[in-house]
């Protein structure tokens, strides 16, 4: 089965090995969509100054767009993409898009625009239809993603690939193991690329329609699933919690389906057809506590609020083992609710919560003290538990 590959050296490293699942009709790797679809720039590869043959067949192809042809006039019927190569630093220039790398090397380097990730994102949006019009033609399109970025790298490439997942229903996803610690995915050991193949080889099995194949994801409070099969089923998801079932969905045809956590607890989704045609199938399980963050670090000192705060210390005063309160000593002589007031010179920083903690601090402590209280009722959203614990305790106070 021939494909064409529009990826990074992460993909370029996979079709290295012998178990990579098909055969190559076009590749480029290294080229953003920018760049591939953009107006050329003639160069020969005597204009560009490296001995460096990679680097080189890359330069050239970034300056000549000659792929792009070959791309849209392919007969092949799947396409692998992996945008990992969207965070090289794009430029713009003479109107068009390229690699800083490859106007580097040109015996003259002219002026050029470096692009932030914002900007890339604007040229590709205002380029949709262009793009949008040579992904059309694919029968199927396979996405690798990482999922270990963070930051703006990680929400640029996000939604980049949120746009062409909207667009595109006949795609399939594998989302990429972490890379081990130390390592990237561009220089991982082979057993991390042998693993990725394997994946791969999943969506070309003879049992692919005699499986359910499928990407999960843990991400804040929502646990997900997206069904790698494209022709249409009816599917039953079915969240369990520590080991027993706990919330179902209506027959769907949807592939993606995720679940709104909000107790702690182990949770795994069970994917069923309601044909039954296929076996059941279980997610992995993940560890869920809503308080994972500020409520989990030590707290030894609380900073002192604003007035119209106050309330917010002195819940955490009945709540937890405050040593001290940073603030104005000489405004407190005696302390404040029996508690010393201080001031921070020579703390550890770690375990002081700051002023701009506090309510994020008695959001996720109240959830956390009392979503026992509302196992069987209706009141499981955060935002509702939150609302009827804050109204019980200040009825409480009264």
């Amino acid at each position: 089965m021939k494909v064409d590959i529009i990826g990074s050296e992460l993909v370029k490293k996979l079709t290295e090995f012998k178990n990579f699942p098909y055969k190559i009709n076009n590749f480029t790797s290294g080229q953003s969509l920018l760049s591939l679809i953009s107006t050329p720039y003639p160069v020969d590869m005597i204009d560009l100054e490296t001995d460096d043959i990679h680097i080189i067949s890359t330069a050239y192809r970034d300056f000549n767009k000659s792929l792009f042809t070959s791309f849209k006039t392919s007969e092949s019927e799947i396409l692998v993409l992996d945008l990992l190569s969207e965070l090289n630093t794009v430029c713009q220039f003479n109107g068009a898009y390229f690699n800083q790398s490859s106007l580097e090397l040109l015996k003259e380097t002219p002026d050029y625009t470096n692009l932030s990730h914002i900007e890339k994102f604007r040229a590709v949006q205002n380029s949709k239809e262009e793009i949008f019009s040579f992904l059309d033609k694919y029968e199927k399109i396979i996405i690798i993603k990482p999922d270990n970025l963070e930051g703006i790298d990680s929400d640029f490439l996000n939604a980049l690939y949120e746009m062409i997942q909207k667009e595109f229903h006949n795609h399939l996803v594998l989302t990429l193991p972490n890379p081990t610690e130390g390592k990237t995915h561009f220089n991982s050991p082979i057993e991390y690329y042998d693993s990725i193949n394997f994946n791969l080889k999943k969506f070309t099995s003879d049992n692919y329609f005699n499986q359910l194949l499928f990407d999960e994801k843990l991400e804040d409070d929502q646990l997900s699933v997206f069904i790698n099969h494209i022709e249409e089923r009816e599917y039953v998801y079915e969240l369990y919690k520590d080991g027993h079932s706990w919330k179902i969905s209506e027959p769907t045809t949807s592939r993606f389906y995720k679940f709104y956590l909000t107790e702690k607890g182990k949770y795994r989704i069970r994917v069923n057809l309601t044909d039954e045609s296929v076996n059941p199938r279980f997610s992995e399980t993940y560890n869920f506590n809503p308080s994972t963050g500020l409520v989990k670090r030590q707290i030894d000192y609380v900073e002192m609020p604003a007035f119209s705060d106050i309330w917010l210390l002195d819940y955490i005063l009945e709540h937890e083992n405050i040593k001290a309160i940073i603030g104005n000593p000489f405004k407190y002589p005696e302390g404040y609710n029996e508690t010393a007031v201080i001031q921070s010179t020579g703390l550890d920083e770690d375990l002081i919560l700051s002023k701009p903690e506090l309510f994020e601090y008695v959001f996720h402590k109240m959830i956390d003290d009392n979503t026992s209280d509302y196992m069987d009722t209706e009141e499981t959203q955060p935002k509702k538990m939150f609302l009827k614990t804050m109204k019980r305790y200040l009825s409480e106070k009264n």
